[in-house]
């Protein structure tokens, strides 16, 4: 398993200056070519990829995540933004360039337009794992060997076309509705947005597909799915599920049409790896696949590095400095 701690010095600081005031009164030089990513799973992981193929690197790669005491990160992306932009104005910038999540930046036109500033190919770095070979690949690993191939390509055709209109694109709804709502887009603002954003975090796949959470209703999963979604809104505040409803089919944003797509840009890698065994059950109960493995460690040790996709990305990354 990746170890998740973060190594001192390993972050950036909290503000562009603490590093000014370290170099100029306390002689501590800054590196001169520093790569940022967001998390400490995406930098040992870069680390990794550059250790497995041999490739020397002239920069340091450093963290925007900030260690607290519920081990959990803030706001990684608007850190490293603002340490890049800080540096652009200060005496005597360095080289710096930025690897970010894609999140829903493009989707709202948020996204940073630099020469510098550099973005994973989709969602985040765990949704590597969709890229089509990758998620062929890890797929296969799970099917039983003693089972036809030709069943395994009918499977996971059905698995990656399957129509997430009426179902998942609302969970997708759920996510950029909250950003939207962060960037006063909306109509009305999200009072009780704490609550709004657990519900998301914590949203019940499992009992969803077994109809067995008390706000869910029906036998289909696109009835399971709506129900659930609606009462567990209504009841965080009033009405809440219409002015989402109500919302986006008064307003375009690029949406999914397949679990592929979805998988890819729209959703939160880490959320679907975690659930990702009940999800396929809601998609096709039938299939033969079964995975027992931690699959984001399966990831980040093993699949990503024979990524094309990501090694582009690397080499991309290391002849722009």
């Amino acid at each position: 398993m990746l170890d998740n701690s973060i190594e001192e010095g390993s972050s950036i600081p909290e503000a562009f200056e603490i590093d000014v005031i370290s170099e100029e009164f306390f002689g501590i030089e800054k590196p001169q070519k520093i790569l940022i990513v967001e998390g400490e799973s995406d930098r040992e992981c870069i680390k990794r990829y550059f250790y497995l193929k041999n490739i020397e690197i002239t920069f340091e790669i450093r963290t925007a995540s900030v260690a607290l005491e519920n081990c959990k990160d803030i706001d990684g992306k608007k850190k490293a933004l603002q340490y890049f932009d800080d540096n652009l104005c200060s005496k005597n910038p360095i080289d710096i360039k930025l690897l970010l999540d894609r999140d829903y930046d493009f989707v709202l036109q948020t996204n940073r337009i630099n020469k510098d500033i550099f973005y994973y190919d989709f969602y985040e770095l765990e949704n590597y794992l969709f890229d089509i070979q990758t998620f062929k690949e890890f797929l296969l690993h799970c099917y039983p060997k003693e089972l036809k191939l030709d069943d395994f390509q009918e499977v996971f055709e059905d698995i990656t076309n399957f129509d997430v209109s009426e179902n998942f694109l609302f969970i997708y709804y759920l996510s950029l509705y909250r950003e939207l709502n962060y960037y006063e887009r909306t109509n009305q603002k999200i009072e009780n947005i704490v609550e709004y954003s657990n519900f998301i975090k914590k949203f019940n796949y499992s009992g969803v597909y077994t109809g067995k959470d008390p706000e869910v209703i029906g036998e289909s999963l696109n009835e399971k799915v709506s129900s659930y979604i609606e009462n567990k809104l209504n009841l965080i505040e009033d009405n809440l599920f219409n002015d989402i409803k109500d919302f986006f089919e008064a307003e375009y944003f690029e949406k999914p049409e397949s679990f592929l797509e979805f998988s890819q840009f729209y959703f939160k890698g880490k959320i679907l790896l975690r659930n990702f065994s009940i999800i396929l059950k809601m998609i096709n109960n039938n299939n033969a696949i079964k995975s027992n493995t931690n699959i984001v460690d399966l990831l980040l040790s093993h699949l990503i590095y024979s990524n094309k996709n990501f090694e582009n990305k690397m080499k991309l990354i290391v002849s722009s400095f």
